[in-house]
């Protein structure tokens, strides 16, 4: 990289002294990778472009909404709901690579959501056990479209996988006139949110 390419402002991200002390310095070049501070500062980014922090959380809240009233037949049968793993061992566990630095990021989301479901449920809603159902639905669809019948096969393309059920949630939340931005931002929150109950991609071995 050369100075010009150093100074841009795409190679910027702010940060505090105490932050860029950590980060700069090469004995922790292998924790601090390119990835994740293109997801830190992308994250940032974010922040301010969405305005409100409280606008991320109506984010979430209209993406739980509108992705648990899909009704997908062939839903019956689904696995049930679990409590969520922990990430590393899931991610090590799945072999995800690309999406590593997205889940590291978005699972500090996973409190907030909570509580949006925590929410709900306290009015008698299923929203949650809805939306959760629907994401497993497009997973297992965006396995037999790969062909990933046995957890081998899934575990050779995790990443993929992830990426096509990202996909089809957009498309689908794309239909529902979402803002774009807050779309994205949604939808990264519920994915990992549902990586990590295991309702994409394989749970770990206890």
């Amino acid at each position: 990289m050369n100075d010009a390419e150093r100074a841009h402002v795409d190679n910027l991200i702010l940060l505090c002294d105490a932050c860029h002390s950590v980060i700069d310095n090469p004995d922790n070049e292998a924790d601090y990778g390119v990835a994740l501070l293109q997801h830190w500062k992308q994250e940032h980014e974010e922040t301010y472009r969405l305005g409100d922090p409280h606008k991320k959380l109506s984010a979430m809240a209209l993406a739980v909404k509108a992705i648990s009233e899909w009704d997908f037949e062939e839903r019956d049968g689904l696995h049930p709901l679990r409590e969520p793993f922990e990430v590393d061992a899931k991610i090590a566990h799945n072999h995800v690579v690309r999406n590593r630095s997205m889940i590291q990021v978005y699972k500090a989301y996973f409190g907030q959501l909570n509580a949006i479901y925590q929410e709900l449920e306290t009015h008698g809603s299923f929203r949650k056990q809805n939306m959760l159902r629907n994401i497993q639905y497009l997973y297992l669809k965006a396995k037999g479209l790969r062909e990933a019948h046995d957890a081998a096969s899934v575990l050779e393309m995790g990443d993929a996988l992830l990426e096509d059920v990202q996909g089809a949630l957009i498309d689908r939340l794309d239909a529902s006139g979402f803002d774009e931005a807050d779309r994205d931002f949604a939808v990264a929150v519920m994915v990992v949110d549902a990586f990590l109950r295991c309702k994409v991609l394989e749970e770990p071995v206890s």
